[in-house]
């Protein structure tokens, strides 16, 4: 592994010197199965992997190989995500057989990456099976799956299986704060909005993230006096920010793709203008979802005070009892206390319910403005409907 992911080194030591010793010996494998859950460096290390296999010069991380698997537009790297509700139809592994057949383009190698294992069934599995017994010579696969005993356990035999460990919180939030470089306290409430390291450091080193968070705080700071126009058009304001690193993306992807057609057949080209498309949806999906987080993380202090629940303090943080959790929004203290003070309890309650309902908004692809001004507006009813001011 790269040393440019010192975090991903520092998230999983043992796996990244698996593979940095399996490419040194020679030993890479041609079919893994990496088992972990979002946010343990799974994606980074299949990054790895992939310039070990695509880079002449084993991984260099600077090379045009390298910048391309990072880019995610490398034409010998394949990325399969479920094109159903329910699972891998069987023209995707089909497709994947005659591509894993064909010699590489540009490199000596192909990778194929395949999300969500345990979504291969039936037809789809048996067809996938066939070429992972008998794989082409310049052929990997890297089956992604939370939990092994969700795949096929035919598929489980014929993969070298990758555990990737979630590590415990405090070691998390260290990660986090060195990674990111950044006092205890923004580690703190930045891992517990995003779930996740990886996540956390994402929103922590991204300034378009840094300026919503400063937007949603200022927001729910004047939420019990702003009229239903005033929430709309600071929803708007949000969304504005939150296009921004998604306009940078998509233009770095439209560039990455006019390098790349002369290599790619016409269909080649048509399947990565659509990941491409998947992998601008993804992120933002993903702002969306670390909105909703920050909304929560407020919400949550804020009813840990109106509910009497933050009474024990030590060093400035407020431990709650019998819980592991802490007052985490250090930087929007004030205006928890203020919506402790405005909101009671089953208002923060309500409020903190309707954010899931938001959530399936954007998993049925609502689109991201609607979803804002949807958040905002109902939140300041939950909160501030007749009954429940203080």
């Amino acid at each position: 592994m790269s040393h440019d992911n010192a975090h991903i080194r520092a998230l999983q030591p043992r796996v990244c010197t698996f593979f940095q010793r399996a490419y040194t010996t020679q030993h890479l494998s041609q079919s893994y199965l990496f088992i972990g859950a979002d946010g343990t460096g799974i994606d980074e290390v299949v990054c790895g992997v992939a310039q070990m296999l695509m880079c002449p010069h084993g991984a260099c991380t600077s090379c045009e190989a390298c910048t391309r698997v990072a880019r995610g537009v490398h034409p010998d790297v394949h990325i399969l995500q479920p094109e159903s509700a329910s699972g891998y139809v069987i023209a995707q592994i089909e497709d994947l057989i005659e591509q894993a057949w064909r010699g590489p383009i540009c490199a000596q190698n192909k990778l194929f990456v395949i999300h969500k294992a345990q979504l291969l069934r039936d037809n789809a599995a048996n067809a996938l099976l066939k070429i992972l017994e008998e794989p082409p010579s310049h052929t990997h696969f890297i089956l992604i799956a939370r939990d092994a005993s969700l795949v096929l356990s035919t598929i489980v035999s014929r993969c070298q299986c990758i555990p990737f460990v979630m590590p415990t919180r405090a070691r998390a939030e260290e990660l986090v704060e060195h990674a990111a470089h950044v006092e205890p306290a923004s580690a703190k409430a930045a891992l517990y909005a995003a779930q996740n390291p990886k996540r956390a450091i994402a929103m922590l080193t991204c300034p378009a993230s840094q300026d919503v968070r400063a937007q949603i705080i200022a927001l729910m700071q004047r939420m019990h006096t702003a009229d239903s126009w005033d929430i709309i058009e600071a929803a708007d304001a949000i969304g504005e920010t939150m296009q921004l690193p998604v306009d940078t993306e998509a233009q770095s992807l439209a560039s990455e793709l006019e390098h790349t057609k002369d290599f790619l057949s016409s269909a080649a080209k048509k399947q990565l203008e659509l990941k491409q498309k998947r992998q601008i949806t993804a992120l933002h999906k993903a702002q969306l979802f670390d909105s909703l987080d920050m909304v929560r993380a407020l919400l949550r202090d804020a009813l840990c005070m109106a509910t009497g629940m933050d009474a024990q303090e030590t060093d400035g943080a407020t431990e709650v009892p019998g819980s592991e959790s802490v007052l985490v929004c250090a930087d929007a203290h004030d205006v928890c206390v203020l919506l402790s003070q405005t909101c009671t309890p089953t208002a923060l309650i309500a409020a903190l319910s309707f954010i899931d309902t938001i959530h399936e908004y954007i998993t049925r692809n609502v689109t991201p403005q609607s979803c804002l001004e949807a958040l905002f507006v109902g939140i300041k009813e939950k909160l501030y409907a007749s009954s429940t001011t203080r």
